[in-house]
């Protein structure tokens, strides 16, 4: 993870050849059901990301292992990384850092790392205040709206680790489609 202290970090086994390492800054060590609720929807979220993007991206080869790392965040800090990073020097959702292109599944590589996604927790808890319950309620079946705000913003950035992105308009209603698509199937799950 870039430069940012962790309080606590755990690695998730989403599939057999798939690893994410969830953390949590110092500065959000308080969160920790937030943390657990994403623990918990994580590998179901991977799963139907991969079916939605199949025929978008090349897909890890067998014995391939890819791993990718997750932190929740302060607005000052990932206000920080957008500035050093991208020279914007404002708070954002969420950042993404990709450590490779989605082709490089192709070169056999036993382990690809995809990067990373930073999402700010304070910009969630923002947001959620801005929208009305009924907003979010619609999805029913995550009881905190803030979960689910981090879980779309999540599934935007893991896209971006694979390669899927939004230059265009036409990419942008591309990726707005699939994310709508999965957060649907994960809140009509039983929970």
């Amino acid at each position: 993870m870039l430069n940012l202290s962790e309080s606590y970090c755990e690695t998730l086994v989403l599939t057999n050849q798939v690893h994410c390492d969830l953390a949590l800054s110092e500065s959000v060590s308080s969160s920790q059901q937030l943390f657990e609720a994403l623990e918990f929807v994580l590998p179901q979220l991977w799963q139907e990301i991969m079916s939605h993007i199949a025929n978008l991206v090349s897909l890890p080869q067998a014995g391939q292992e890819v791993s990718f790392g997750v932190l929740l965040v302060t607005n000052p800090e990932i206000q920080a990384l957008n500035r050093q990073f991208r020279n914007k020097d404002e708070a954002t959702d969420v950042l993404t850092f990709s450590m490779t292109e989605a082709h490089s599944y192709q070169t056999g590589l036993p382990e690809i790392q995809l990067g990373e996604i930073y999402l700010s927790l304070d910009w969630a808890k923002d947001m959620v205040d801005l929208k009305t319950d009924r907003v979010f309620n619609e999805h029913g079946n995550f009881a905190d709206p803030i979960v689910l705000f981090l879980i779309d913003r999540l599934i935007h950035g893991i896209l971006h680790l694979l390669g899927v992105h939004h230059n265009t308009d036409s990419d942008y209603n591309r990726v707005i489609h699939i994310q709508n698509q999965v957060l649907h199937v994960l809140t009509q799950s039983p929970s």
